[in-house]
């Protein structure tokens, strides 16, 4: 049997390519066996397949956002484009800051006060530890996420990137 090809992409709500995050990508059979597993790069990927049904989903790398499920036939030597749909934002460590700041109210949290301890314990973290966003991704989840999390990632830009040149 000669495999077929997939091209998968993630995409967000405005059909572009999830380009700031890496997605693990998962190829279940129908019976929900799972079948192959890549991480993609630039939120794309080509994975081989034997001919048959699948079941196609992604996650971020930090497992706190997904996908919708595609489901694609494939033949012998097939090649099929799957484009996978990212249809909410929820970020990593950091990223976690628009979330709080658009649900936060909803939790009766203090929104303020949380970031605030956020950032702190950020300028206690030694420098080699801390995690931050690239200028670039950050960029792209504004112009990519709705508009709800768009706002409060970009009210909380420089906290993100943390204490780096911002893009131009």
């Amino acid at each position: 049997m000669v495999p077929g090809k997939l091209h998968i992409s993630v995409r967000d709500s405005r059909c572009n390519i999830h380009g700031w995050s890496k997605w693990d990508v998962f190829i279940y059979n129908c019976e929900g066996k799972l079948i192959k597993t890549g991480r993609t790069t630039n939120a794309y990927i080509h994975i081989e397949v034997p001919p048959g049904f699948y079941k196609i989903h992604a996650t971020s790398s930090c497992d706190n956002w997904t996908t919708h499920i595609a489901l694609v036939p494939v033949a012998e030597k097939d090649c099929r484009c799957v484009n996978l749909y990212s249809q909410s934002y929820w970020g990593c460590v950091i990223g976690f800051i628009p979330a709080l700041e658009v649900y936060g109210e909803i939790a009766r949290v203090n929104v303020g006060d949380a970031i605030d301890v956020i950032r702190r314990t950020m300028e206690v973290v030694p420098e080699e530890d801390r995690l931050y966003l690239a200028p670039e991704q950050v960029d792209m989840m504004i112009e990519s996420l709705e508009p709800r999390y768009s706002k409060a990632v970009e009210k909380h830009r420089s906290l993100l990137i943390g204490p780096r040149e911002k893009a131009s």
